[in-house]
């Protein structure tokens, strides 16, 4: 194969990002059907990528010189995963949504126009009743969608979004190197399309597990199983094999546990270190069981928030417990902090950047330009001056938090414990905060919300996979840049015409339902009945906090310490409860296989379990494929939470 061509990587990841911003509302709102976009190994990603992969092994095989380099496989990826960040519950689902609700779903009962509405600045709100009904209601047939009434919200908003963005990028440049380099994190979730691009004409043209018997056997595995449950869609009387959602009692008041099997989750946990895998279920676990006794006592200090776990203790626990790993780790990594700063004002020659996405210079000027614009943004948004910091303070916490343990534990689902909007009302109080603050924070739901898919995950991997490549960093900082830009303006252009033709509230669907409606519901809450700072969350943040050092000391101090301490922060969230059976197989089939035949019998399995991640994308979409044929409007939700 010749050397890589730029450009040709630069034309084929635009189209993954169109593809999958055009694919991932239509199968979610309008098909019902698996999610394509969800999760930080979206399959609206990894199984077309998987397509272009055989397709590229065809072409190495017969026109070697027309086929793709590895490394522009690797930058169609990088593309295509920032790409998926954004349509739906990414960011531009939540975005139009939210901005659309506080004027449409005004009703004299819930009294939104007289204690919010004066509080939402003109320049953030949708009010154009008539545009407000085609948005949520659909529009007559022939009337032209309003454009225009969407132009000042969505460029004040998409500033904003634009400056997260930037400060993200700028973050994880100045972490690569402590990741990836000094701390060697796993990065489970690039490992498996990095094989799938271990190609070359001495392989056949295909990657060099798939000629192992174990990864047909994986594969098999999956896809027919999901084949034959296809089967059961248009035969109801074929029995189904059970794999999907079913809830387990325990005890009376403790929660249930849920037995769903994911192939690619199975795989995934099969893939990471025994430790990690075991402490994301065993920590699962732990929590139930803490929940159910406080729940048999009656123990509790509040209800749990949404977009949180359940119980509140259990939320402010885990936010204890990704605050102190996020801080431990920064601390962990001030030598190498220092080096960027000085790098970034002292022009330190010693200090090499040469093969970071921007130099470090860049990277630190960025970060606090964007910081700078976040925080003026949010006051004229309206919030409190008293609000910004901790409010800035969690939203970072939990994007690093959660990011770091994508990378280091290979979750596809994982949640935050606490969104940033319930640590500042608690921490500060309600009793201090206005009524112009609460709504600042309700709009700010706009962004900061479910965590499902946000940039930082994807620049995280992409400076995974930028020492995989040869591009200049101009090249694959301005192939990100692109891929933003794309995404964005594809994603709002098409689920604005898919609103107007359908009807957003006719998709049926949480986003433009209870979705849109719930971060004003809250502040309204918050508002009726204000309350001052709460301590007893604090205390359990600090528990959190104390149980996490206490598992790092430990983890760092004796070698034979069994328990990854992060799978604390993660227990009792939604995606750790869905996923529970999938970690627990996954972890034991890894630990039986060690155990029975070593290190080399793990090599030797290790093809299974790559097949059965395949096999399970692939399965998922071929069943697309037939929703998409013979259930329309009707589908099968095979992959998301």
């Amino acid at each position: 194969m010749d050397k890589p061509k730029t450009w040709r990587a630069l034309i084929i990841g635009p189209v993954f990002v169109v593809f999958v911003n055009l694919a991932g509302p239509y199968a979610l709102w309008v098909m019902r059907s698996s999610a394509m976009t969800s999760g930080y190994l979206p399959l609206g990603v990894i199984f077309p990528f998987f397509l272009l992969v055989l397709l590229n092994g065809v072409l190495i095989r017969y026109m070697p010189r027309k086929a793709l380099a590895r490394e522009e496989l690797v930058l169609i990826l990088v593309m295509a995963l920032v790409g998926a960040a954004i349509p739906t519950w990414g960011v531009t689902g939540y975005l139009l949504s939210v901005t659309a609700a506080p004027f449409y779903f005004a009703t004299a009962e819930n009294r939104w126009a007289e204690l919010l509405h004066p509080h939402i600045p003109p320049w953030l709100g949708l009010t154009d009743q008539a545009a407000l009904n085609g948005f949520f209601n659909g529009l007559p047939d022939g009337e032209p969608v309003p454009w225009g009434v969407w132009v000042e919200p969505l460029f004040w908003w998409l500033g904003l979004i634009a400056a997260i963005f930037a400060a993200s990028y700028a973050l994880m440049v100045m972490l690569r190197k402590q990741w990836v380099e000094r701390e060697r994190l796993a990065y489970p979730l690039v490992q498996v399309p990095l094989d799938m691009m271990q190609a070359s004409e001495e392989t056949g043209g295909f990657p060099a597990f798939m000629h192992a018997r174990a990864f047909w056997a994986g594969f098999l595995l999956a896809f027919l199983i999901l084949m034959w449950n296809a089967i059961h869609y248009v035969y109801p009387y074929v029995p189904e094999i059970p794999i999907g959602s079913r809830w387990i009692p325990i005890a009376r008041q403790f929660p249930n546990l849920n037995a769903m099997i994911s192939f690619p989750v199975v795989g995934f946990t099969f893939l990471i270190q025994a430790d990690v895998s075991f402490s994301i279920w065993f920590f699962h676990l732990l929590s139930n069981v803490q929940m159910g006794i406080f729940n048999r006592i009656g123990f509790t200090i509040g209800s749990g928030d949404i977009y949180g776990s359940s119980q509140a203790s259990q939320g402010w626990m885990g936010f204890g417990a990704i605050a102190f790993m996020v801080l431990w780790g920064l601390w962990m990594a001030r030598d190498h902090l220092r080096d960027v700063f000085r790098k970034a004002f002292d022009r330190d020659v010693d200090v090499d950047d040469s093969g970071e996405m921007l130099s470090y210079r860049g990277a630190v000027l960025t970060l606090l330009v964007s910081l700078v614009y976040m925080v003026f943004w949010l006051l004229m948004s309206g919030m409190d001056a008293l609000m910004v910091i901790p409010f800035l303070f969690a939203v970072f916490v939990l994007y690093l938090g959660i990011t770091r343990i994508v990378m280091e534990g290979g979750l596809v689902f994982v949640r935050g414990p606490i969104v940033a909007q319930s640590f500042t009302v608690h921490a500060l109080g309600a009793t201090s905060i206005s009524p112009q603050g609460l709504t600042a924070l309700a709009l700010s739901y706009c962004w900061q919300h479910e965590l499902k898919g946000f940039f930082m995950a994807s620049v995280a991997h992409a400076g995974r996979l930028v020492g995989e490549t040869r591009f200049s960093r101009g090249t694959f900082t301005g192939a990100i840049a692109l891929s933003a830009i794309v995404a964005l303006g594809v994603s709002i252009w098409y689920i604005l015409l898919l609103c107007y033709q359908e009807g957003a509230y006719n998709f049926g669907w949480w986003i433009f339902r209870r979705g849109a409606t719930v971060p004003y519901d809250t502040m309204m809450d918050k508002l009726a009945n204000p309350f001052p700072t709460d301590w007893g969350r604090l205390l359990f943040m600090g528990i959190g906090s104390a149980l996490m050092g206490g598992l790092t000391f430990l983890r760092y101090r004796f070698m034979w310490w069994p328990l990854n301490p992060i799978g604390l922060p993660v227990s009792s969230t939604y995606a750790s409860q869905m996923f529970f059976l999938s970690f627990f197989i996954g972890w034991l089939a890894r630990v039986l296989v060690v155990k029975v035949g070593g290190i080399g019998f793990y090599n030797k399995a290790r093809p299974f379990f790559l097949g059965m991640i395949l096999g399970g994308f692939a399965g998922m979409g071929v069943s697309f494929v037939i929703d998409l044929i013979w259930f329309p409007g009707e589908g099968h939700r095979l992959y998301g939470i």
